[in-house]
């Protein structure tokens, strides 16, 4: 299904024209020097998918056009696997005011069908709010990772520490991978959902990727390191 085009009127097209840019440049500034890649071919997504499957374990993320399960709709999809690269599998990024989709993505049969690989293999699927994602790929992709999802960074901080301040992905990643250090940006720093869709995929892959590959990461920290609670008593 495609996505319905923002309206806009002759007054806020030029304003959304100077958001779009101007969020494009914080992320291109943000990420510079992110080896993060784009697919754009369904060869491509093949030859990625095969490889996850070979190193048994995949980070997966989404990114939508909102946070409703009934009438949003998925903007792409970033995957990383250990050893690999993070990427941004585009699907439905927007020409602004033309209202038409970019060139170069894939359709949502292509990249489900891919994902099926996944599933098939039994991969072991890392998420961080799998609920929310594991609906949005099955409604939109068809694909059902229910079987598959083998951890969510998310729920599993409920778990390990009932008193986390914040079980947001960023927030526990800064907490426990970057050990307190750095302070990685969310969605909100720079987008706006409404105007999501018209980032060109080649900015958007920075933020997209990177979020799949901070999901594996914070779900293989070690328990042994200096940022895993010592004293039982503290979880």
């Amino acid at each position: 299904s495609a996505l319905k085009p923002v309206q806009t009127t002759s007054k806020n097209i030029n304003s959304d024209h100077a958001e779009i840019e101007k969020s494009s440049q914080a992320v291109l500034d943000y990420f510079k020097g992110s080896p993060a890649i784009l697919i754009t071919t369904k060869a491509e997504l093949h030859t990625y998918v095969l490889n996850a499957i070979e190193a048994g374990y995949c980070g997966i993320d989404t990114e939508t056009t909102g946070l409703g399960r009934i009438n949003d709709t998925i903007v792409g999809t970033s995957l990383y696997y250990p050893g690999g690269v993070e990427c941004y599998i585009p699907s439905k990024h927007i020409v602004h005011i033309m209202e038409q989709p970019y060139p170069n993505q894939l359709s949502y049969a292509d990249v489900g069908e891919e994902l099926q690989l996944l599933v098939n293999a039994k991969t072991k699927m890392i998420f961080a709010n799998a609920d929310f994602d594991i609906a949005m790929i099955y409604k939109d992709l068809n694909v059902d990772f229910a079987e598959t999802c083998f951890y969510d960074v998310q729920v599993a901080w409920r778990c390990l520490k009932a008193n986390e301040p914040s079980n947001k992905l960023k927030d526990l990643y800064v907490k426990y991978v970057l050990g307190g250090k750095g302070n990685p940006k969310k969605f909100s720093d720079f987008f706006s959902p409404r105007l999501f869709p018209y980032c060109k995929p080649e900015v958007a892959k920075f933020y997209a990727a990177n979020d799949a590959k901070i999901t594996y990461e914070l779900y293989a920290i070690p328990l042994g390191t200096t940022y895993w609670p010592s004293n039982k008593s503290t979880l």
